[in-house]
């Protein structure tokens, strides 16, 4: 039981009261009155397995349960609006449905979460980083109808108005065509996925950094209508043997094929 006021400190790793117990937690309770969880607070407890936190926490910070790789329960969060960046990197969640309270949701909060299948966003969720990214086991992310900034077509996480493709699940299908209303694939929205081919209609402009960052890829073909590409487009896509870029690309982005061992066949345009 974790009582006390106000933010919770910013501890170092190892000078947190509870350090000497990390490795013998299985189950915390953190008490009405505590408004926010620390940066790495609770980093690195093995066997922990569920949380409660009350209504007064507004915000868990960066890493507050990195590592924790049994935890797999959260009870309460109906006070909580942000969600910082690998709050809960290595986690033992099997599902994870963010409360609609919590409006803001970091980047990478779940990385290296490999056995998280499925993520449910609801109305509240309203500023959303990249929440799949190294999540290789997820299968779906799913969006209440009530969210006015995001939907989700098959498992796969849209803006709104489909117009950007912003996460693939690494563990969704191998093969995927883009629908036709996309016209951005955010950075990172393929990575460490194991799609093979994916098929990119006329219409898409841009493609994010790392799009398909260490990705099962095959091959790749851009359409003319894509001016844009990132950099690490397909770093370390160890299987991309074939790519052939539209002319509507003029220049690459640094280390985009990086990596890249079996890549033996590039077709670029002449405007490169």
């Amino acid at each position: 039981i974790v009582s006390g006021s106000g933010n919770m400190p910013a501890y170092k790793l190892e000078d947190a009261p509870w350090n000497q117990f990390r490795e013998k937690i299985t189950y915390l309770i953190i008490e009405q009155g505590i408004t926010s969880i620390s940066e790495a607070a609770f980093r690195n407890c093995p066997i922990l397995q569920g949380v409660e936190i009350p209504y007064s926490v507004k915000i868990i910070e960066k890493g507050a349960f990195a590592n924790d790789n049994s935890l797999s329960q959260i009870i309460g969060m109906r006070g909580v609006e942000e969600i910082c960046s690998y709050a809960f990197q290595g986690c033992g969640f099997i599902e994870f449905s963010f409360p609609s309270n919590v409006s803001k949701i970091g980047d990478y909060v779940f990385y290296n979460t490999e056995k998280l299948e499925k993520i449910q966003l609801n109305a509240g969720n309203t500023q959303v980083g990249m929440i799949g990214y190294g999540c290789r086991g997820l299968k779906e992310i799913s969006v209440s109808k009530g969210n006015m900034n995001y939907a989700a077509v098959d498992g796969v996480l849209f803006d709104k108005s489909l117009t950007t493709l912003m996460c693939y699940p690494a563990s969704g299908a191998e093969e995927y065509v883009v629908p036709d209303t996309v016209e951005n694939i955010n950075s990172y929205a393929f990575a460490y996925s194991h799609i093979n081919t994916v098929q990119i209609r006329d219409g898409v402009k841009k493609l994010g950094n790392g799009a398909f960052y260490s990705s099962d890829l095959f091959d790749l073909t851009l359409p003319d209508s894509v001016s844009q590409i990132g950099s690490l487009l397909c770093g370390e896509c160890k299987s991309l043997e074939f790519v052939e870029l539209g002319n509507g690309v003029k220049d690459l982005g640094s280390k985009t094929f990086s990596g890249c061992e079996k890549l033996r066949n590039i077709s670029i345009s002449k405007n490169v």
